[in-house]
């Protein structure tokens, strides 16, 4: 008889193992299958329900209030809530008790706390105060085992965050088994690996939508942005078009005043010569010669903009062009005392392949800026060399005058249009700005 006793005994062993294997190989599979932890909940208390034929269970989740908190020691119980996130027994077997309580409310949750690592057995809970039958109905589940739901160890204090417990009761007393303890164990492992995927996923998801809609909210701007440059630059071509179109337009108009202004102005130099007339018909030609210059600058730049201006390309002798135009700016540079030093060790052969009203107005501008801004009774000197640099012949056209010096400010801006550089000799900003910016487009 004690034979077949311990035979039947080793059957229901083998046959407890084989359920408990299978309930945990489930339970995997359905942490691996499902990322709702409502129904982990659930499988977990009706598994172990079925398997340790308890009859109540609850899982209840720890969530602690300060986020910078280190995990204490195990004497001081830190300000956290209690959320109780299933609870089960055979007559109610998808029961959901909403409630959220302080950890330190509960005596039976202190006691687990500082238990913890290890399970909490209460064998009679009928003892405690009555404020724990509201949670826990010890008055009819009395006896009772608490296992922590614990992370991995901590690398650098060692100990671990408890996430909550597992907690089964019995009407009945019930001696505990090892087996028994460490299949609950074993679940609260698995457990407490689901609840710390999801967390995990929940922040992971969370910052994926923070970051989708940053963003969103950045490719709207910049489209948003793109659009409204679109839209100004597309504004601003269609003014620079209108204004381009309104030049040309009077192209005309502006030439053939000024003509019939110079024809009226040789007209009266021949009627009259006394020496009042005179000296007004010079300053209404000195005038007029100002104005048609600011008009031909004006229309030449807009030529160059709009790729309009004609240029007829032609072997031009050097020698023979400066000397054509030193001989007029020494003319005009008398009153002003300024000498014109031209540097005629060129060669009386050299030649250039340009167009040559335009070099004649690169050498005019150069030379009357260099004339205006020059202090009296000094000399500009004006020079032309041929250099090779890589084997091929360069000509390099140097003007240089003394004055004041211009500023570092004012030499970033010289060439750009409209500029007027300030006469660093009687303090007052003279011309419209165009003769250097002429230049440089030519150039």
């Amino acid at each position: 008889l004690s034979l077949i006793f311990l035979q039947q005994q080793q059957q229901q062993q083998q046959k407890k193992q084989a359920q408990y294997q299978s309930f945990l190989i489930n339970l995997n599979r359905e942490i691996e299958r499902s990322s709702q932890m409502s129904s982990l909940w659930r499988l977990c208390l009706s598994g172990l329900g079925a398997s340790l034929k308890v009859d109540q269970g609850m899982i209840l989740k720890v969530k602690y209030l300060d986020p910078f908190l280190d995990f204490p020691a195990p004497k001081k119980i830190p300000q956290a809530e209690v959320a109780v996130m299933a609870q089960w027994s055979p007559e109610y077997p998808h029961k959901i008790t909403a409630k959220t309580f302080v950890l330190d409310q509960y005596i039976l949750c202190q006691k687990a706390w500082f238990k913890s690592p290890n399970p909490l057995i209460v064998d009679n809970a009928l003892e405690l105060s009555n404020q724990e039958v509201n949670l826990f109905r010890t008055h009819i589940f009395p006896h009772i085992l608490i296992v922590p739901l614990l992370t991995s160890q901590i690398k650098f204090t060692g100990q671990q965050v408890i996430l909550g417990f597992i907690v089964l009761q019995k009407r009945e007393f019930r001696l505990w088994q090892n087996e028994e303890i460490r299949l609950v164990q074993a679940v609260a492992i698995q457990i407490s690996m689901a609840i710390i995927q999801s967390q995990t996923l929940r922040q992971v998801q969370s910052l994926v939508q923070e970051r989708t809609s940053q963003l969103k909210w950045s490719l709207d701007m910049q489209g948003k942005l793109y659009l409204k440059t679109r839209q100004q630059l597309e504004q601003l071509k269609r003014l620079d078009q209108v204004k381009d179109e309104f030049i040309a337009r009077l192209s005309d108009e502006l030439r053939l005043p000024l003509a019939n202004m110079k024809v009226a102005m040789n007209m009266l130099k021949l009627i009259d010569k006394n020496e009042k007339f005179q000296k007004y018909w010079t300053i209404l030609e000195t005038e007029y010669e100002k104005e048609v210059k600011l008009i031909n600058d004006l229309l030449t730049i807009e030529k160059i903009k709009t790729a309009k201006l004609e240029l007829h390309y032609k072997s031009i002798g050097l020698y023979k062009i400066v000397k054509e135009v030193s001989e007029i700016f020494r003319q005009k540079w008398q009153s002003k005392k300024v000498t014109l030093a031209v540097d005629y060790t060129l060669d009386s052969q050299l030649s250039l392949y340009s167009d040559r009203e335009s070099l004649l107005r690169i050498f005019n501008e150069l030379l009357q800026n260099s004339g205006k801004f020059s202090v009296p009774e000094t000399t500009v000197s004006f020079s032309i060399k041929k250099i090779w640099e890589a084997q091929t012949p360069q000509i390099v056209i140097k003007v240089v005058n003394f004055g004041k010096e211009i500023s570092q400010q004012e030499k970033n801006h010289i060439f750009e249009p409209f500029y007027r550089g300030e006469d660093l000799n009687n303090g007052s900003a003279q011309g419209a700005g165009l003769g250097l910016y002429l230049v440089k487009s030519l150039v």
